[in-house]
């Protein structure tokens, strides 16, 4: 031990050492801290916080943002679970569970092949003095994965209820609207139908263009006979001041077609234009471009389900039926679902005779039994 002077002890040399170098290195970072700050006085722009200002601790939201986002995704996830299972169930359950109709009402107390609904599609169209006749008259036979169009010939000499004599199966809508034409359907060709659903030619152009129209073979000669029909349509529109002449008009060179094409698009006004030709071929391939219609609406619907939705609202603003809307939907959901459509007329060929402006003595008989032959097929 080495001391100083007495009562104190005497340090190392190495002790020293080690303080002496601290106390240099405190002084240094003194130094270094003092020029830092003199180059921030002169050469940076300070920010003065408000008075009063405190920084704001810094907040970890990342678990509630992750939470919230996991919480959307199952609703949603769950949402679309439950709508999965509502098609699914409207799908398997029969249409009947949805709605009844009484039989009697529509004179259809008979009997055909079990497991088909059928729907009577009506179009409405307005001759040359104001009268509504049904000008198309479609029959359609849905159930699960499959699908049956069977025309109605509107030429058809049929017995109506309640009136003398025979007369064209189009005039019963006149005579008595959607009710007499379906006890006329009924009564005459031994048919159960009692749900229906008709559009008037002004409301079918809406429901086509919000499924974003339909593709179609068309020759050069319906093309032609489209812009005619398409000329006629707007003509009349103007005519009824829906329409001033200069808008029609230049609505009317927008839609004219140059010639026709194997996969021509047209929208909802050439679409009524090619249902509506008459003077190309007889009432058959007339009824046969209407189907052909019906089957590129399906067609376009299973390829643009989500455009099913836009024009499925449309349908309901123009389309008078009667069924509820979970009846439509459950049919809608099987007819999409079932394949290309087989199709057919009545009356069928070799069961009338044609006087060339009616089709008269029909055997109304062989025509059921030609229809639930379709049907079983």
């Amino acid at each position: 031990m080495y001391y100083d002077r007495p009562g104190k002890r005497k340090r190392p040399e190495e002790a020293q050492r080690k303080e002496n170098t601290a106390r240099d290195k405190r002084i240094e970072e003194s130094r270094r801290e003092e020029k830092s700050s003199l180059f921030k006085f002169f050469f940076e722009t300070p920010v003065h916080a408000p008075k009063g200002y405190q920084e704001p601790e810094e907040i970890n939201d990342a678990a509630p943002k992750r939470k919230k986002k996991h919480f959307l995704l199952k609703a949603f996830a769950l949402l679309f679970a439950c709508l999965l299972a509502f098609s699914f169930l409207l799908y398997l359950l029969p249409v009947g569970v949805f709605g009844s109709r009484s039989k009697s009402m529509y004179l259809a107390d008979n009997e055909l092949p079990g497991g088909y609904v059928h729907v009577l599609l009506v179009g409405v169209d307005m001759d040359s003095v104001g009268t509504s006749r049904s000008d198309t008259m479609i029959i359609a036979s849905v159930k699960k994965g499959e699908i049956k169009l069977t025309s109605l010939l509107r030429d058809t000499g049929v017995t109506i209820p309640g009136k003398s004599g025979t007369h064209r199966l189009n005039a019963a809508y006149a005579y008595g609207g959607i009710e007499l034409l379906l006890k006329t359907i009924n009564s005459n060709f031994g048919l159960n139908i009692t749900r229906y659903a008709m559009v008037d030619y002004d409301g079918f152009p809406k429901i086509i263009d919000k499924l974003g129209g339909v593709t179609l073979s068309v020759t050069d000669a319906e093309a032609e006979e489209i812009n005619k029909n398409v000329g006629g349509l707007l003509y009349m529109d103007v005519q009824k001041g829906v329409m001033p002449y200069d808008e029609g008009y230049q609505l009317y060179q927008s839609e004219l077609l140059a010639r026709g094409g194997e996969s021509l698009h047209l929208d909802g006004l050439q679409t009524l234009g090619y249902a509506r030709i008459r003077s190309i071929g007889s009432d058959y391939q007339r009824t046969s471009r209407q189907r052909k219609v019906l089957s590129a609406v399906l067609s376009q619907a299973k390829q643009h389900p989500l455009r099913l939705i836009n024009a499925a609202k449309a349908a309901f603003n123009e389309i008078d039926t009667n069924m509820n809307a979970l009846e439509i939907a459950s049919i809608a959901l099987k007819a999409v679902t079932g394949g290309v459509p087989d199709q057919t007329r009545l009356p069928a060929s070799g069961t009338y005779t044609d006087n060339g402006g009616m089709f008269e003595n029909v055997n109304y008989k062989k025509n059921h039994d030609y229809f639930v032959e379709f049907l079983s097929q």
